[in-house]
């Protein structure tokens, strides 16, 4: 969608509809509509890009998955600061490993059923595989000193790399997180 001249434009088909509709609607529950965004000049340097992958074991008794070593590659701009640079990467990478394989809040009517740490289960230190970091830069001229946000980076690729490891290891494809040594093991006696 985009907002032109008080419309709002459907990108397929440049069908307009006014704010005002929108708002006066029946459908429409919300009496305030506010948007914001941010563009850069040329529409492309301002992406950030980066992928993961690992390599890991499949226990086919127990469904146990571990991870052996994670490799994120990533677009950081200019990389103003390497060690921190380096300490953000890392700690997304085992945020996503956590995602992946066993974070869950267990909801009941509302209540949480796993609420401290030894429920709600969080990456150890023993758990983190070595971890290959490969920092590109391309600078983009509006950052700070040519710099890109990189905070979710080292996060966004880890599950999805984590099932397709899964996939070739083991030839099951798991599609709901976390990919918990329970959800594996179903996967693999249902194969």
């Amino acid at each position: 969608m985009n907002v032109r001249e008080k419309n709002v434009v459907r990108v397929a088909d440049g069908k307009k509809t006014s704010i005002a509709e929108i708002l006066n609607s029946r459908r429409s529950s919300e009496k305030a509509l506010t948007a914001t965004g941010f563009s850069n000049e040329d529409g492309t340097k301002g992406w950030r890009f980066g992928a993961q992958a690992v390599e890991l074991e499949v226990d086919g008794e127990t469904g146990v998955v571990r991870v052996l070593r994670v490799v994120s590659a990533q677009d950081v701009g200019t990389a103003v600061n390497p060690p921190l640079i380096e300490g953000q990467l890392e700690g997304g990478v085992v945020m996503g490993l956590g995602y992946a394989l066993g974070e869950e809040l267990v909801l009941d009517e509302g209540k949480t059923l796993n609420p401290t740490f030894s429920d709600y289960r969080i990456p150890f230190a023993q758990d983190v595989p070595p971890i290959d970091l490969i920092n590109l830069e391309s600078s983009l001229p509006q950052g700070p000193f040519g710099a890109k946000g990189i905070g979710e980076l080292g996060n966004f690729g880890i599950a999805p790399a984590i099932a397709n490891a899964i996939f070739k290891a083991a030839g099951v494809r798991l599609t709901e997180i976390p990919m918990t040594p329970e959800r594996v093991l179903a996967a693999l006696e249902s194969k």
